[in-house]
């Protein structure tokens, strides 16, 4: 599976103001800087965690298991890869980072490169992670990929925990702290994500 950012966040977790608070510092002329140390301290958050901190639009591609050959599955036989791959009704299609907001767009690829867009799906949003989960009849061969576009990220409906947004601003200020050399403190952030961290396949 891999994952691309097709829109990024327009705000993080903590702000500059907030990282000033914390180091009880005046950061004017750095604050270029510290807005790097932000994004990088989010990201490493979010990565650990499995989750969006903030709204953001991903698109996600996933290769499905072949299915057993036979009469009953009735299986497309691929000529690319040798593999088979047929009515994929039920098959859920977990996305790799939660929350869910909404899923844009699903894309079956029916030969490599070409990509056939579908409505023949479900999205359980309740689900952490959220999941994909086909509902018509439908068949996939070629490369057996499916491409997802979805929008993730705690927004105004679910707000970030405040552990999260304290973990961001912990591990902005270790950053901040550790440049020239220094060693980042990485189990004091990660005590925070802990109770939050979702435990997937990513």
């Amino acid at each position: 599976m891999s994952t691309r950012v097709v829109t990024a966040p327009n705000s993080y977790a903590v702000t500059i103001a907030d990282v000033q608070a914390h180091l009880r510092l005046a950061l004017p002329e750095e604050s270029g800087y510290v807005t790097g140390l932000i994004q990088q301290a989010q990201r490493w958050c979010e990565e650990y965690t499995g989750r969006r901190f903030t709204t953001v639009t991903l698109e996600s591609v996933f290769m499905l298991p072949a299915v057993p050959s036979g009469p009953v599955s009735g299986p497309i036989s691929s000529p690319q890869t040798g593999l088979n791959y047929g009515l994929i009704f039920g098959i859920p299609v977990e996305l790799p980072y939660a929350p869910i907001q909404s899923v844009t767009t699903v894309w079956l690829e029916t030969t490599p490169t070409v990509w056939a867009q579908t409505t023949g799906y479900v999205v359980d949003t309740y689900a952490v992670p959220g999941t994909v989960i086909f509902t018509d009849n439908l068949f996939i061969s070629g490369t057996g990929r499916v491409r997802v576009q979805y929008v993730a990220g705690h927004g105004s409906a679910d707000p970030l925990p405040d552990g999260l947004k304290h973990a961001v601003l912990r591990m902005t200020a270790n950053l901040y702290t550790a440049r020239g050399g220094g060693t980042v403190d990485l189990a004091g952030v990660q005590s925070l994500l802990d109770p939050y961290r979702i435990l997937s396949l990513r």
